[in-house]
């Protein structure tokens, strides 16, 4: 992974730049590291610098274990493990492929509509940012009876629907995004990668906002139900089953071919909900900036940090031109949820690079 220190800028401040590959961190974990790196206490002195911080808490040296026996008899317990599970995440993805052609399934991986968002992407990037309060996004979540996901769900949707009219580029069918899901257990510090993947149907062929909302809010929650069910041990089977087709049409050159996986991507990863600080400048907010591949033009990421809901818009800047718009839209479609609603709207902040 690599760190720039940029400096320079207004007021004495500078940025940190961090670039780590997937492979090593996803967005739980990469918060993890974030906490490490900072600390909550802004009269704090002499820290290590930041690259400094490792990927994991260094763990004792334990006793070589000479049995073979106890050897054996894991690797075989594992072995039918691994072999069961991959048979459940094998049914699973069947049972959603019948859903599918039953038409009960919603968004399904491998049938979104191809769209603009599902070209070949060429080297330079785009890259626009949206800031909000969390609590107005709390209070729309609240107020329309849907999560904090859904909500960004449907500010992503109104956002893509208004983008796409504009260029005569929407398609006549609902577009999908894949929504990273952490399965990381609750008593698990590591920062490695665990996450999975739902499908979300974004509506985007309806035009009132709160009608759309609705109906993603459902979508999301029947594929959560869906991940939900399997057990612990068969997520990254399913995981890994459900992503292979994709990967070997990015190795094999033909992603561009075949139906889109999906349109694209929108995580939500929760941050720190208190202020950090590195000794004692303080962190003043945190943008994501997310990888596109070919066939996926556009990543939507946002994450939260003391009391923020930060966006980060990452595009392909050939597929996606006046890419910020997008960004702009988004806190469009939030003030009319919030007006729908009856709640209290302002203007957010949009940055494009």
């Amino acid at each position: 992974w690599e760190l720039h220190v940029i400096e320079g800028l207004e007021g004495g401040r500078f940025a940190l730049y961090t670039k780590m590959h997937h492979s090593q961190v996803d967005g739980m974990g990469g918060m993890r590291l974030l906490q490490r790196m900072m600390s909550d206490d802004p009269a704090r002195r002499n820290m290590a610098p930041v690259w400094c911080t490792g990927l994991r808490d260094a763990a004792p040296d334990a006793a070589p274990d000479d049995r073979t026996g106890p050897k054996i008899g894991a690797f075989l317990r594992n072995g039918l493990g691994q072999a069961r599970d991959t048979v459940t995440a094998a049914l699973a993805l069947a049972e959603l492929g019948w859903k599918a052609a039953q038409g009960e399934a919603g968004a399904t991986p491998y049938l979104a509509p191809p769209s603009i968002l599902n070209r070949r992407i060429r080297g330079k990037r785009r890259f626009a940012t949206q800031h909000y309060a969390l609590a107005r996004v709390k209070a729309v979540a609240k107020a329309a009876g849907v999560t904090i996901n859904d909500v960004l769900l449907g500010l992503c949707a109104g956002a893509l629907r208004r983008y796409l009219l504009e260029r005569g580029a929407l398609p006549d069918k609902p577009m999908t995004a894949s929504v990273p899901v952490s399965v990381r257990p609750a008593d698990d510090d590591s920062v490695g990668n665990a996450i999975s993947f739902i499908f979300a149907d974004l509506h985007t062929t309806m035009d009132a906002p709160l009608a759309r909302l609705a109906a993603i809010a459902a979508s999301a929650l029947r594929a959560k139900d869906d991940l939900q069910k399997l057990p612990q041990g068969a997520v990254d089977n399913y995981t890994s089953l459900l992503m292979a087709p994709y990967l070997a049409q990015l190795l094999l050159g033909i992603g561009l071919v075949r139906r889109p996986m999906n349109n694209l991507v929108i995580s939500n990863v929760p941050g720190p909900a208190r202020t950090l600080y590195f000794n004692g400048a303080r962190m003043e907010q945190f943008y994501p900036v997310s990888l596109v591949l070919d066939g996926q033009a556009l990543n939507i990421t946002v994450v939260s940090y003391d009391g923020q809901f930060n966006l980060g818009f990452t595009g392909c800047r050939d597929s996606l031109p006046h890419m910020q718009k997008l960004a702009v839209y988004t806190g469009e479609v939030l003030v009319e949820l919030e007006t729908a609603l009856g709640l209290q709207a302002t203007p957010a902040e949009t940055v494009s690079a």
